[in-house]
């Protein structure tokens, strides 16, 4: 057989491969919980302003989730007023695609001081934890089947504020556990104000349940006494994937790394060619005083060319 159609075969088959065993793998939710909670307080002379609420909590099948929140509204203080907002979200949850368990959490802040007398105090604190629970599935492989898990996404978080002394803090973790409960996977971050991209790949097998345990908190605090206006603005998001893909057989290793010798082979072949070819048909160059009429038309196959004679004109 050609060797180009050796490297052909060989990457139609890696393909077709590939395609076939990662439609055949599934990854679905099948239980889990959530709970999670935020608070906040603002002190401004006389007057609090508090709040503290359960986020709602919510397990159906294929979703983990936990939600709440309230829009940014004026609230009557003493010499101003004063507008709080905040909103926090999280899910582990089945996406389109039959091999992926997507995780997501975010949220955002802002608190706006208008005129009102200083503010002498200013706490938040939000915390979510999304438990979910795996399992990894084939229609065409055997439990104990090998396959390759990888959690991968990005974390971010912004933080701005016009009032001096006051602190954020964003924690995100997400660890991964296994049938047995045994630690396979974990991310934790980041900076507040700072952009995170992570990716983690380990082992795991066909019939196996993993479980993620996704935490999410935020903390704002003021540390000094401050005059009654300004502003303080955070947001911070975490999107991830967990994906099941599976592990190549010694044998299809085997055919995908003699494609590729293949495919150098042929690559190398043409390019010998190809420069062989351009140094036969190279035009003449002109010697001395003389020089050599210039082409009508341009050469664009190199197989059907040849060179004209060339008339030399005397300088």
């Amino acid at each position: 057989m050609h060797v180009n159609s050796i490297a052909r075969l060989a990457v139609a088959s890696m393909f077709a491969l590939t395609l076939g065993e990662a439609q055949a793998l599934r990854l679905d939710v099948v239980g889990g919980s959530a709970t999670g909670t935020a608070d906040a307080e603002i002190v401004s002379g006389a007057a609090i302003a508090d709040s503290s609420t359960d986020l709602a909590t919510q397990v159906s099948p294929g979703t983990v989730a936990a939600s709440d929140g309230a829009p940014a509204q004026a609230l009557p203080f003493q010499g101003g007023t004063l507008a709080y907002g905040w909103n926090r979200e999280g899910y582990i949850e089945n996406t389109g695609r039959p091999d992926t368990v997507s995780l997501w959490a975010g949220g955002n802040s802002t608190l706006q001081l208008d005129g009102v007398d200083p503010v002498s105090s200013f706490f938040e604190s939000t915390r979510i934890d999304l438990v979910g629970t795996s399992l990894i599935s084939s229609a065409t492989d055997a439990v104990g089947t090998p396959v390759s898990v990888t959690l991968s996404g990005q974390a971010s978080s912004s933080f701005s504020t016009t009032i001096t002394g006051v602190d954020h803090l964003v924690t995100f973790q997400v660890d991964v556990l296994d049938g047995n409960d045994a630690l396979v996977a974990s991310y934790m971050g980041i900076d507040a104000g700072s952009t995170e991209p992570f990716s983690i790949v380990f082992q795991s097998r066909v019939g196996d349940h993993l479980t993620v345990d996704f935490r999410y908190g935020t903390d704002s605090i003021l540390f000094a006494e401050v005059a009654g206006t300004g502003s303080v603005d955070s947001a911070s998001l975490l999107e991830a994937d967990l994906r099941v893909a599976a592990v190549p057989e010694p044998g299809t290793w085997a055919l995908i790394a003699g494609g590729l010798l293949s495919m150098g082979a042929v690559a190398r072949r043409r390019s010998s060619e190809f420069n062989g070819a351009r140094r036969r048909l190279s035009p003449p160059t002109g010697q001395g005083r003389h020089h050599v009429e210039k082409e009508s038309a341009s050469c664009h196959r190199v197989r059907r060319c040849s060179w004209p004679v060339r008339r030399r004109i005397r300088g």
